[in-house]
């Protein structure tokens, strides 16, 4: 009996016509892989949880309508493909209610054009994607490759990328953990100095600041500064060379009972 393939939602936060994406789904299939595309339509870079889509109609208090396209994909042709006109929490989450067929057994989100380190995690529509859909009880990751702040023209690795995140995604269904955020170096695969497990940084090397503002309009600007980066974090890793792997936690909490006795204590 031929075993079945396993499905994974591919999806990400540069649409549905980003390379990343792209290159991602063929190098799935090219692995044994069953991919179905589920993307935003256009580019939501750093929607991060948002699933509120800007094409939207009106919340009528129990419902919302949102369009979507079946599409084919030139770099995988024989692969299911819709662009959703919703940010990539939103495509997640409909692909995990069966919007689209059967849940996936595992999702890849991206590959994003850039890294996601450091702070640029709270914010990342490609991160947002990965934990909204493992809050179903699927494994997943979310895959960054990195471009160079001094050289913007010059092509991204997404090959590299996609072969370090298929890799992984082989071992993490039975690893233990549940999102893999994974950032690679722009290099060849021979180049990596290997892959690493890393912590999230809490230096952000990548910033974003107020470039100019004028009447009723703000112009951002983004830059890497020269702070020093914990060796051993995400930014850091990527910095010597190697794919940073950090193993996320969804939403979760912390015990706070002693603010509540506190609280308590104080009301009397």
């Amino acid at each position: 009996m031929t075993k079945q393939a396993t499905r994974v939602l591919v999806t990400n936060d540069d649409g549905i016509d980003g390379e990343g994406l792209r290159v991602l789904t063929a190098t799935l299939v090219a692995h044994g892989y069953e991919p179905i595309v589920i993307a935003p339509d256009s580019d939501y870079s750093g929607a991060g949880t948002s699933i509120i889509s800007r094409a939207a109609s009106s919340f009528s208090g129990t419902s919302r309508e949102i369009a979507y396209q079946q599409r084919t994909l030139a770099e995988a042709p024989g692969v299911e493909a819709y662009a959703v006109a919703a940010p990539p929490a939103m495509c997640a989450l409909l692909a995990m209610r069966g919007a689209f067929g059967e849940p996936a057994d595992i999702v890849a989100s991206g590959i994003n054009w850039g890294l996601n380190t450091g702070g640029a995690v709270r914010h990342s529509g490609t991160v947002s994607a990965a934990v909204t859909a493992a809050a179903f009880g699927v494994p997943a990751v979310a895959v960054s490759a990195e471009h160079k702040f001094d050289d913007l023209d010059a092509p991204l690795r997404f090959d590299t990328a996609a072969e370090v995140a298929v890799q992984l995604m082989k071992l993490l269904p039975t690893s233990g953990h549940q999102i893999l955020n994974i950032n690679v170096p722009r290099c060849g695969l021979s180049e990596l100095a290997g892959i690493a497990a890393a912590s999230v940084s809490q230096i952000s090397r990548y910033r974003s600041y107020v470039e100019e503002k004028t009447e009723n309009v703000l112009k951002m600007g983004f830059m890497v500064t020269d702070d020093q980066v914990e060796p051993e974090s995400d930014t850091g890793m990527v910095m010597a060379g190697f794919a940073a792997v950090s193993s996320l936690v969804g939403t979760t909490s912390i015990d706070c009972s002693d603010l509540i006795r506190r609280f308590a204590e104080e009301a009397v």
